[in-house]
């Protein structure tokens, strides 16, 4: 999370956060405060403010952990903000894109978690859909898990730059040509879905659809081309 007096950042993991993180630094004037990973102290060093503050905490906290850490340390709080910006992507590219970087995250060596774990054993994204079950996103969009954050102002990966540009206009502070960190590769999704995956990220992901206004895949055969081949090696 990076936030100022007027704005907070949230990082759902694989959402283009870090070039997200990047541009909101540039726009906001560069004097920030910070609880990001210890990797993104590097990544961040050449756009923050000398005077800002940075917590190795970690990051990807949701709008309720964040909101702890605005009562606790900073006298301030989610709600008091202007606007809550968090960045979003289809739900299927999103867990797609997760389930290939645990796996080469586990075979680079990376410290082990046991998502990774998980991840590396599966022959493909659909027997990974149904062994790991994720904590429910819904958090990200709203404190009390019932009503959306009203300063929430969502920035779609597929839409990157029109979208912060969009807040920027809003809340009138200049907006910045998004940086492109940490990207992986681009890859097609729809040749390992399949009737059963789809109902699975639906049913793990729903706020993105209800909330995000990302449209369910159809016609979809029962079982996946990719799936049918053997292990998904890379």
């Amino acid at each position: 999370m990076i936030f100022t007096d007027r704005f907070l950042f949230l990082h759902y993991p694989k959402t283009a956060g870090k070039s997200l993180s990047a541009a909101v630094v540039q726009s906001w004037g560069g004097l920030v405060t910070a609880y990001i990973s210890p990797g993104q102290m590097c990544e961040l060093a050449g756009y923050v403010a000398r005077g800002s503050t940075l917590y190795v905490e970690g990051a990807h906290q949701n709008a309720v952990g964040a909101d702890k850490l605005l009562n606790d340390f900073h006298g301030t709080s989610v709600s008091k903000m202007e606007a809550v910006v968090l960045g979003t992507r289809s739900p299927y590219s999103r867990f797609l894109s997760e389930f290939f970087f645990l796996r080469n995250s586990y075979a680079s060596g990376s410290r082990a978690s046991p998502k990774m774990e998980i991840a590396a054993a599966c022959a493909d994204p659909l027997e990974f859909a149904r062994k790991f079950q994720p904590k429910s996103s819904i958090s990200w969009f709203s404190l009390d898990r019932k009503n959306v954050l009203p300063n929430l102002r969502l920035v779609r990966f597929e839409n990157i730059q029109s979208d912060f540009d969009a807040i920027a206009e809003e809340f009138g502070y200049p907006s910045t040509k998004m940086p492109h960190l940490n990207a992986g590769k681009v890859r097609s999704y729809d040749e390992y879905m399949c009737e059963e995956l789809e109902e699975l990220v639906y049913q793990q992901y729903r706020p993105f659809f209800e909330l995000c206004n990302y449209d369910r895949m159809t016609g979809l055969p029962k079982v996946a081309v990719a799936a049918s081949e053997g292990p998904i090696t890379s």
